[in-house]
């Protein structure tokens, strides 16, 4: 049986996770640029930041689905938008 308190509360903090990757993602950024402008090699941070898009775009899939099981169950619900 669904429990849909908790998948409400998983997609708060689906919601949470994303902003804070998106936060992370701007961060390493500017890292990159901070490296590149001193003559630095930028392979590593760029895979960084890569695995960092990855992450953040693996969370709103799972976002998605959370939201699509809720609006299944839940007639009439509509999720927020969200980042």
């Amino acid at each position: 049986m669904l429990d849909v308190n908790a998948e409400l509360r998983d997609f708060e903090m689906s919601t949470r996770h994303i902003t804070e990757g998106r936060q992370r993602i701007r961060r390493q950024i500017g890292l990159v640029r901070e490296l590149r402008a001193d003559g630095h090699d930028t392979t590593l941070a760029l895979q960084f930041l890569h695995v960092l898009c990855g992450a953040v775009a693996a969370e709103r899939e799972h976002r998605a689905l959370v939201a699509k099981v809720l609006v299944e169950r839940m007639p009439g619900y509509r999720p927020p938008d969200g980042p």
